[in-house]
């Protein structure tokens, strides 16, 4: 695990230190766009073990536009057509800007599971959110190196994410973050 931690914190420095060219930066995240939407729409429709036939049909589009949309090079992708394509795969669809650094970390870390989303039927967020404890727990914040420590209750489902907390106004370095999360998950 920590072999891997580390061979993403040097890819996403290695990329991080390339953006510091401006064309680099517009290159990459344009090149990062195409790749990651070309896979999310080839990965979920092999999972779905559909044809380009098939997925075309569903869009109302040609299978030949399907091929192209899977095809990392094509770059005139339309909003439009994300949204057809969201539509049949049963998901949604988030389009927003980000800090180069979030592109850096994220293309770092992929992995083959991060291109296949779950339809509404196989999301599951109302059983996930029925599950959860309603009762509150503590979590214990200690930031070094002068040993800041927060402590707060808050009901496990009111939480931003059920596996990590960010509190970006006491982030002097990620790996000075040590914390104590006493969870008992059912």
């Amino acid at each position: 695990m920590k072999d891997t931690l580390f061979r993403i914190n040097s890819t996403a420095k290695s990329i991080w230190r390339k953006m510091r060219n401006k064309e680099y930066r517009d290159a990459f995240a344009a090149s990062h766009i195409s790749n990651t939407v070309s896979a999310q729409i080839h990965s979920m429709r092999k999972a779905r073990k559909w044809t380009q036939d098939e997925l075309a049909n569903r869009c109302d589009m040609r299978q030949s536009r399907i091929s192209a949309l899977e095809d990392p090079d094509f770059e005139n992708i339309e909003i439009g057509t994300l949204q057809r394509l969201a539509s049949a795969f049963d998901v949604a669809l988030s389009v927003r800007f980000v800090a180069f650094s979030e592109i850096a970390q994220r293309a770092s870390s992929l992995r083959s599971s991060d291109f296949v989303v779950r339809d509404y039927s196989s999301d599951g967020l109302a059983e996930h959110r029925a599950n959860l404890s309603q009762e509150p727990h503590n979590i214990r914040i200690v930031i070094q190196p002068n040993l800041r420590t927060k402590t707060f209750s808050e009901p496990l489902n009111m939480l931003p994410s059920f596996n990590s907390l960010t509190l970006p106004w006491l982030l002097p370095e990620p790996s000075m973050i040590k914390t104590n999360i006493p969870v008992v998950r059912h």
